[in-house]
């Protein structure tokens, strides 16, 4: 798994299907070659322990490159670190081995040192990745998709770097703990289903694998630094992604295994990936693990519609069994935004699973105007029987003509035109809704030990879901934070005679000295400033 590393683009968490011996080993296979990885050198002095388990066989170092810190609480000849990774790596294996039901990796015979599974600690600074699963040599398999033996690397430290840039979202042990829980089900699904020998379809086994680290460590939130990009970027990162190159869409999508854990537990998933190891292509594979439960992709697809529109400040008031678990702290859907004047198209090409959000202001008499919401998606007939995906017309449109999709009692009335194509829909209304931009940072002062965000103002006319640039500075004019932050809305605070308020809000407040600061903030070419105080 790596952080932000940006290749047109792509944010890559993991080094599994990115990795040369990856390409390698298929490439190999494609001829009926049997391949052997190079394995890791840990060096100097490698050394070796057996975790309590007896199912892992840990490889590390106390010297140069690689080494591990030596401190020894419990004074067990051990690292502690190295305990740790011990004892994660047989939680993990418990928990998605003995209580989820999954099969056991292959034994590699001997590769590593022993018949127990081999992790080799390292510093994967460098590379960008949390961890990295190699496949080894191919095993039995009774199709053609190549099974095969693995072996892990994970970073020796998941801290920051000695420059003081950072590799990772996540540092320590908790950033060990979803490590474990992603690679190790990676190992599972090179051993025991395969993957096809044309690569399609390998974001199903990301999507997974990052649903497996908060399946099993709800509290760390890695995941959400990728699901983030399912909201701010839709088109970008849709559903369904099939090439070897769309890797990365699987890391945010990893909420679609969440939605369907709701739905259905754990039955889904596995039966899933027992129509993988059965020779079915992954997305193909999900739809035929729903239809045995009597329903469908395209059936849950138009329910997660309205979970992916409940995030954010959408998300305030919706109950816990209807929306993901962090929904509040996602962010609202990116939604194309006009108004009815006196009406409205929209006419769009748009691929099959992905979503689109309209957001419409619909005039009145009155002095707020009403707003109303549209997700659409188009879902196919067949879900992904055939390989090639193909855009598909949409024509979306809101007037006073009256059509059987009235929207409320505001006289308007809204129509959307597949031509021919199945399609999902959810409107959501909003009767006149005041929201307001707000015109003062707070809290003010910020003090460290009571609070955790801090809201700056913006100027008027913004709009929810834009994004604006905070930059903070000290009184000598040194920057010390500069980004893009999304606007949305704080219902919590009523600063505005009671009316909704627009902010941006900022999260790393905890990590500035105490002092004075200058802010600005930059939206469509205006710029407000202001001061505020860290105590």
């Amino acid at each position: 798994m790596c952080t932000y590393t940006h290749t047109n683009a792509q944010e890559h968490k993991c080094g599994t299907f990115v990795s040369a011996s990856f390409k390698e080993f298929h490439a190999a296979s494609a001829k009926g070659e049997s391949t052997l990885a190079s394995r890791p050198v840990i060096s100097p002095q490698e050394m070796t322990i057996v975790s309590p388990s007896g199912k892992f066989l840990i490889h590390y170092t106390k010297y140069g490159n690689d080494r591990v810190d030596s401190t020894d609480k419990n004074q067990n000849s051990t690292p502690d670190y190295i305990d740790s990774v011990c004892y994660y790596f047989d939680e993990v294996y418990s928990y998605e081995v003995n209580t989820l039901g999954y099969p056991s990796p292959p034994s590699d015979q001997n590769g590593g040192g022993s018949e127990a599974y081999d992790i080799y600690v390292r510093n994967m600074k460098e590379t960008g990745y949390y961890g990295l699963t190699e496949q080894d040599f191919r095993v039995a398999s009774t199709n053609s998709q190549p099974k095969s033996t693995s072996f892990i690397s994970i970073d020796n430290n998941y801290s920051v770097n000695t420059n003081g840039t950072k590799s990772y979202n996540t540092f320590g042990i908790d950033a060990l703990k979803i490590t474990a829980a992603h690679e190790f089900h990676h190992a599972i699904q090179f051993g025991c289903y395969g993957i096809n020998d044309k690569g399609f379809d390998i974001a199903i086994y990301e999507m997974y694998s990052t649903w497996m680290e908060y399946l099993q460590y709800p509290t760390v939130k890695d995941y959400m630094n990728y699901a983030k990009s399912l909201f701010t970027n839709p088109q970008e990162y849709r559903f369904g992604r099939r090439g070897t190159s769309d890797i990365y869409t699987g890391y945010g999508w990893s909420i679609f295994f969440e939605f369907l854990h709701h739905k259905f537990g754990k039955s889904v998933s596995k039966d899933m990936w027992d129509n993988i190891g059965k020779g079915a292509l992954p997305f193909r594979a999900l739809e035929l693990s729903l239809n045995a439960k009597g329903s469908s992709l395209n059936d849950m697809w138009c329910e997660l519609a309205q979970w992916m529109y409940h995030t954010g400040s959408k998300s305030y008031g919706i109950s816990d069994a209807n929306k993901f678990m962090d929904a509040e702290d996602l962010p609202a859907m990116k939604a194309i935004t006009d108004s009815v004047n006196p009406s409205l198209l929209f006419s769009q090409s748009i691929y099959t699973y992905e979503f689109r959000l309209y957001s419409c202001v619909l005039p009145n008499n009155q002095t707020i105007a009403d707003t109303a919401d549209f997700m659409c998606s188009i879902v196919s007939p067949n879900p992904f029987y055939n390989i090639s995906t193909n855009q598909n017309p949409l024509v979306f449109s809101v007037s006073k003509e009256i059509t059987q999709n009235a929207i409320s009692s505001s006289g308007y009335y809204w129509n959307l035109d597949a031509k021919g194509m199945q399609y999902c829909s959810y409107a959501a209304f909003s009767k006149g809704i005041a929201v307001k931009s707000n015109q003062v940072v707070y809290p003010n002062p910020f003090i460290l030990t009571q609070n955790q965000e801090l809201m700056f103002p913006l100027p008027e006319m913004a709009n929810e879901g834009d994004m604006a640039l905070l930059a903070i500075f000290t009184p000598s004019g040194k920057k010390v934070y500069s980004d893009n932050l999304q606007i949305e809305i704080d219902p919590k605070n009523k600063a505005h005679y009671g009316l909704n308020t627009l902010v941006i809000k900022f999260l790393q407040a905890e990590t500035l000295e105490r002092g004075v600061y200058v802010f600005t903030v930059e939206y469509k070419g205006k710029i407000i400033h202001g001061k505020f105080l860290v105590k």
